[in-house]
């Protein structure tokens, strides 16, 4: 096992952290608990990053293959009318067979038979020639509800773990922040310059922007464990629609929220979908969400796709160098309750009791046993693409949502930390 203190000491790399100087090691009892619990929190935060972009990734895949699905059964439907019509168009024919095709193929389909301009002078010959290629379509999309469930399994089984370290990251957090407020209880001395470091990106120590409150962030953790609930209804029920759009309404509404709370919103919309941006210290916060109106499970899908958070630093913030800061132990307490109550807000989401094993086990047979019955009746085959949709936005928003919870957080303590005097300082004194 590897020597924690050790670690700790010669300092933990991650996105949000500096490595520890030499010249800086801790010598009292308060500085050695706090560089063994940032060392803790550097090496958990690094891990859930890179559980995060898998889940994100893995959430990309399913909305992807989702999409080219849903595209191929549009232009099978689309080349079914056409021959059914009583009204042919060769033309509008080979459009919808040839996009369908290259569909097909996408996904894996077997190579079918060229349908060639002399085959489609009318529709009875036109289905002769194309029968062999519409059940290889048909086929492929019967197929992919197999692969999908596949998909949504391990799209499951990477939101436990990424939740799991997630809260085990909150937990790390919460120590760093006591032994931080112990040191401060030590009568540290505080500087009234800080070396900066890439956390001031979440912090912004020379600007005067407002804090994003805890709730903002919590409260989309929570509306996503409810449309989580919601969707296990409807796979349970197909016909019950009322539900899982109204969940999905509050959820797309709590994550709009987070960009409107952060500053002066950049919004377009695009048919129903609205999308904002807003520049908040050195990062840029973008959301989306659908405002369209009505129920059922064509609304649904399209709420889901629509809801999408993102978050990257974006400059406009000193990140190296030094700051002139003018603090008091009251005020560096302020920063380190902050990040205890983003952690606290995170924790009492209780979104970590929504997605357990038993709950992915029950999930999938539900799923299977759906998309089993999705021949039987328009609901039941819409229900499972709308369960899909579902799963991969609630990935995507939970890995964002929460990853930028802790970032923020961690900031907050490296600030605090950065504006105490260690080691260092009183042997230049």
């Amino acid at each position: 096992m590897r020597n924690d203190l050790f670690w700790a000491l010669t300092g933990a790399e991650s996105n949000d952290t500096d490595v520890v100087n030499i010249e800086n090691l801790p010598e009292t009892v308060e500085e050695i608990a706090e560089t063994v619990a940032a060392g803790e929190v550097a090496e958990v935060a690094a891990e859930v990053e890179e559980q995060g972009h898998e889940l994100e990734d893995v959430a990309e895949q399913v909305e992807e293959l989702q999409e080219t699905v849903e595209e191929l059964q549009a232009e099978v439907a689309g080349a079914e009318s056409l021959l059914s019509s009583g009204a042919f168009n060769p033309q509008a024919f080979a459009l919808c067979y040839g996009r369908a095709e290259k569909l097909h193929a996408k996904l894996g389909g077997e190579e079918t038979d060229v349908v060639g301009a002399e085959s489609l002078a009318d529709a009875t010959t036109a289905k002769l020639a194309a029968r062999s290629g519409m059940e290889a379509f048909g086929a492929t999309i019967k197929k992919y509800g197999a692969q999908a469930v596949a998909f949504i399994k391990k799209l499951y089984d990477t939101i436990i773990s990424f939740i799991a370290g997630l809260f085990s990251r909150s937990a790390k957090v919460r120590n760093l922040a006591k032994a931080v407020k112990a040191r401060l209880g030590a009568n540290s001395k505080i500087k009234d310059t800080v070396k900066l470091g890439k956390w001031n990106a979440f912090v912004d120590v020379e600007g005067s922007s407002s804090e994003l409150k805890p709730t903002i962030l919590s409260t989309v953790l929570v509306k996503l464990a409810g449309a989580s609930d919601a969707c296990n209804d409807l796979i349970g029920n197909p016909g019950n629609h009322g539900g899982i759009t109204k969940s999905l309404k509050e959820l797309g509404d709590a994550v709009y929220g987070v960009a409107a709370a952060a500053g002066p919103v950049r919004g377009a919309k695009k048919g129903d979908v609205q999308t904002g941006t807003v520049t908040w210290r050195g990062l840029t916060i973008a959301a989306s969400h659908y405002v369209g109106a009505g129920e059922g499970l064509e609304v649904a899908g399209k709420q889901a796709k629509a809801i999408r958070l993102a978050y990257k630093v974006s400059g406009g913030v000193k990140t190296s160098g030094d700051a002139k800061v003018s603090l008091t132990a009251d005020k560096i307490k302020g920063y380190v309750t902050y990040a205890e109550n983003l952690c606290a807000g995170l924790e009492s989401s209780k979104v970590n009791a929504k997605f357990t094993s038993a709950n992915r086990d029950r999930i999938i047979g539900l799923l299977n046993a759906l998309d089993k019955k999705s021949d039987e009746g328009k609901d039941a085959g819409a229900a499972v693409g709308v369960v899909k949709s579902v799963f991969a936005a609630l990935s995507s928003v939970s890995s964002v949502n929460s990853r930028l919870t802790m970032a923020i957080a961690e900031a907050q303590l490296q600030f605090a930390r950065a504006a105490l005097s260690g080691a260092a300082d009183k042997e230049a004194a």
